[in-house]
């Protein structure tokens, strides 16, 4: 991993997927481990547990899955009532990567998006297009220059360095290509919640 903060932050989810208890008593009749109760979880809308719910940065909160053998952090948003215009206070749903939109390495929003290569766990970009968010997983190789042409959505697309008001061309590192895709909206069905 390339930054200290991102090992702690996997090390920390995963070793509260593997030794967390259950709050049960066990069979010698001792209380379970009751460290899990003050876990904040994710469940999806059929009420299955999901994973953790953990801070990815000071404005952004994710949950850790396995997907496709990858461990990954997947982003959660607050479902937004457009009719209220408020955001619900008790149910979430699948969020974007930690911008609002892809990036592309095709000028015109096409193929699948950058991957990212400090994301948590495996690294991994989220995209919403409508009711359905998926996640594109890289592959478990060493990431490599990546040129981004356009950001956006398919349908509004911006391709960079068009004119004054859309950003230069960026070059970053990560992955152009995913090794797999995983739809979130099929395995876990929103909307999601969190609690104890």
């Amino acid at each position: 991993m390339r930054h200290p903060h991102v090992a702690v932050l996997l090390a920390v989810c995963l070793s509260s997927l593997a030794y967390g208890g259950d709050g049960t008593a066990t069979s010698n009749g001792q209380a379970g481990n009751r460290d899990d109760e003050d876990v904040l979880k994710v469940f999806d809308g059929q009420g299955r547990y999901v994973g953790p719910l953990v801070s990815a940065n000071d404005s952004q909160v994710v949950t850790i899955i396995v997907a496709n053998g990858a461990v990954i952090a997947v982003p959660l948003s607050r479902i937004y009532n457009a009719t209220t215009n408020q955001y619900s206070a008790e149910q979430y749903e699948w969020g974007d990567i930690l911008s609002t939109s892809g990036q592309y390495p095709t000028p015109t929003c096409g193929g699948p998006p950058f991957i990212d290569a400090d994301s948590p766990g495996r690294p991994s970009t989220t995209l919403r297009v409508g009711a359905d968010a998926t996640v594109y997983i890289a592959p478990d190789t060493e990431s490599s220059t990546v040129t981004i042409n356009s950001m956006g959505l398919p349908g509004q697309c911006e391709t960079l360095g068009s004119n004054p008001s859309v950003p230069p061309v960026l070059t970053f590192e990560g992955w152009a290509a995913p090794e797999s895709t995983y739809s979130l909206t099929q395995h876990y069905p929103e909307p999601l919640s969190v609690h104890y």
